[in-house]
């Protein structure tokens, strides 16, 4: 096993994108435990304009820690930019990295598989009406409301009743700015637990 002594750690964090905090705390627990292992690490706070010529001032024999959240850390566009530059880094690869950050690709990849996924449909944001919600939750019951692409739990509203639509649709507009960002949204039946 490589001396932990000449480890090279490049810790990634920030993002500029709605994940952001929740990838400083994300990379100030990975500092705390580099710490603890006497590990030495540099840090560097992601923007996706500069993140090529930032990267460049470091040498391919940095790991990088990848502990960005959301868009350009989850979606394989920074791994595409580490592998371009031969740089070792924590996180999926590439392809499975893009899949995966689409929820409605990870889908289609596991549906032939024995892998469970609850009922789901597609549709724009713009298209999310009285009508649209009261018709999903006829056909499926409680259901979950999610960006495609997205962090996880970034935008998730989850309907149990009718009321929670009708209280949902209140406040529309403030869902709705956060939906545009993404334009197309997943939703499924809700599945407790």
């Amino acid at each position: 096993m490589k001396d932990m002594k000449n480890i090279k750690v490049l810790v990634l964090e920030g993002g500029n994108n709605e994940e952001h905090e929740v990838s400083l705390a994300t990379a100030k627990e990975v500092k705390n435990s580099l710490l603890n292992l006497n590990i030495d690490y540099e840090v560097m706070n992601v923007s996706p304009d500069t993140f090529e010529k930032d990267i460049s001032k470091f040498d391919s024999s940095y790991i990088c820690f990848n502990a960005l959240h959301g868009t350009f850390g989850e979606d394989g566009k920074i791994q595409k930019i580490l592998e371009k530059e031969n740089f070792k880094h924590t996180h999926s690869g590439i392809k499975a990295s893009d899949i995966s950050f689409d929820k409605a690709l990870t889908k289609k990849a596991i549906q032939y598989t024995s892998i469970l996924t609850p009922k789901s449909l597609t549709l724009n944001y713009q298209e999310i009406d009285r009508k649209t919600l009261f018709d999903i939750f006829l056909k499926f019951g409680s259901f979950v409301i999610k960006p495609i692409s997205s962090g996880s739990s970034y935008g998730v509203r989850i309907f149990k009743n009718e009321n929670s639509i009708v209280s949902f649709l209140k406040d529309y507009d403030d869902y709705s700015k956060v939906y545009q960002k993404h334009q197309m949204l997943l939703i499924e039946k809700f599945i407790e637990g």
